[in-house]
């Protein structure tokens, strides 16, 4: 069960994970958008034939429906757009926060192991491992006065 919990955590924590991120969210939001607008364009097409068959196909009644389609589907596409740029840009920012400070704490550890004592981690604010940038910066700052202390 540890073991289990470990392998997830440490799948979490991969920074290739920067990319998976955004990816997934963005191919799932092409795949809805596309979803979305062939549910229109069928729907649209259904009302067409209705209102057409129904008014006895007059030539400027099916021009404005056209029209209408158009404009409806422009604005669709667009706004489906926009929002693939918000979720993309959201995601990176976030799977970069939360992932980002793992390759300061390997360099951090890397230093410490290296007997670099003196290293230290900082993130930037409001980042998710503060208090654990903190606790290892305590740590090698006692690493550090226990080797001056062996030292004198």
């Amino acid at each position: 069960m540890a073991q289990q919990r470990r392998r997830t955590i440490n799948l979490l924590l991969q920074p290739a994970l920067q990319l998976k991120l955004p990816i997934f969210l963005l191919v799932v939001t092409l795949a809805f958008t596309a979803l979305q607008l062939v549910h229109i364009y069928v729907a649209y097409n259904q009302l067409y034939d209705t209102v057409l068959k129904e008014a006895g196909q007059p030539p400027f009644l099916e021009d404005l429906l056209r029209e209408q389609t158009k404009d409806f589907l422009e604005v669709t596409v667009e706004l489906a757009f926009a929002y693939i740029l918000v979720v993309l840009a959201f995601s990176v920012s976030y799977a970069h926060r939360m992932i980002g400070p793992t390759v300061a704490f390997r360099r951090h550890v890397e230093a410490l192991k290296n007997g670099d004592y003196r290293s230290r981690i900082a993130l930037r604010k409001r980042d998710a491992f503060g208090d654990l940038a903190d606790d290892l910066n305590e740590l090698a700052d006692i690493l550090e006065r226990d080797g001056q202390k062996r030292q004198t």
